[in-house]
């Protein structure tokens, strides 16, 4: 159980691509670095209890988790927090693909 009162799962191609060599991801971009310097990379099957643990775990962390080769969770007070939240992970993920991290 989390403290989030919203959370949104998407499949962002670019933090997808990273989660599948990483363990965490550590954005090097300013707003990355400012409201999700740590982006866990969590195990678990689609729809399984493994991954529901596994993100609720990684959201206690983070303002957002990544499914390994699935896509980011990102728990908000409200959708729009949440969805903020996702798409500045997707922004951190692209920045460091683009420069080859």
């Amino acid at each position: 159980m989390t403290a989030y009162h919203a959370v949104v799962h998407t499949r962002p191609p670019h933090a997808i691509a990273l989660s599948l060599s990483n363990d965490s991801i550590i954005p090097v971009d300013t707003e990355g670095i400012m409201f999700c310097p740590i982006l866990p990379v969590v195990e678990g099957k689609p729809g399984s209890e493994e991954l529901a643990v596994n993100i609720t775990r990684g959201l206690l962390f983070s303002g957002v988790a990544i499914a390994r080769g699935h896509g980011t969770f990102a728990g908000g007070n409200n959708l729009d927090e949440a969805y903020i939240r996702t798409s500045l992970a997707e922004h951190s993920c692209r920045i460091l693909n683009i420069i080859g991290k």
